[in-house]
């Protein structure tokens, strides 16, 4: 009988101990919550402190967020995402292949580049983006030899644009080009493209 009681007990210690962990998670949870709120008001209250200026120019602020193990979902970077209306993402892996300024072009986005660009290049600018894009979902299989050449044209045509579009984006600190020229010459790539097929 009292081996029955003591087994009893100990469940009944087991069930406790499960409860309290659980609250204690709860607790955490609703604490981390309250936290990541009043860090995105924090972030919110900085970015806005920036103004929009009295000069020239439409860039407000240029903010810097390091993020750990470039986590971009964690987040101060999600905060921060969420509040600009652009963000430039530069990444680790894109500078140890040896490409400066190193932005992952994907992963940056404007909500006010379609108004910013030259609208007679804005489709240009959309099909290198998609370009790259296809490049990217299929980088794996052609890096490991599993793409077959012909399979798709779409594909195709990003593995050849690959290395003019990579080139395109590299930037020497000497080297400068006006916008109009940067234009023209993402032009030029794209045709490479159409006469091809």
């Amino acid at each position: 009988m009292k081996s029955r009681e003591t087994l009893i007990r100990l469940k009944k210690f087991q069930v406790d101990e499960k409860r309290r962990k659980v609250a204690q998670i709860e607790t955490m949870i609703a604490e981390f919550d309250r936290m990541a709120s009043d860090l995105e008001r924090e972030i919110r209250v900085e970015q806005e402190r920036a103004g929009p200026g009295t000069d020239q120019g439409t860039i407000t602020g240029i903010f810097s967020v390091l993020v750990d193990g470039d986590d971009h979902n964690e987040p101060v970077a999600d905060a921060v995402r969420g509040i600009l209306d652009g963000h430039i993402v530069m990444e680790r892996a894109i500078a140890e292949r040896g490409r400066y300024p190193a932005i992952n072009i994907l992963k940056s986005i404007s909500r006010t580049m379609p108004r910013a660009a030259d609208p007679d290049f804005v489709p240009v600018i959309n099909e290198a983006r998609q370009v790259m894009a296809t490049y990217a979902d299929m980088e794996e299989l052609i890096r490991l030899g599993a793409y077959r050449a012909g399979s798709s044209a779409e594909v195709d045509a990003a593995i050849r644009l690959h290395k003019p579009l990579e080139a395109f984006l590299s930037q020497n600190k000497e080297e400068a080009t006006t916008l109009a020229d940067g234009y023209r010459r993402l032009e030029q790539i794209l045709k490479i493209k159409e006469t091809e097929n």
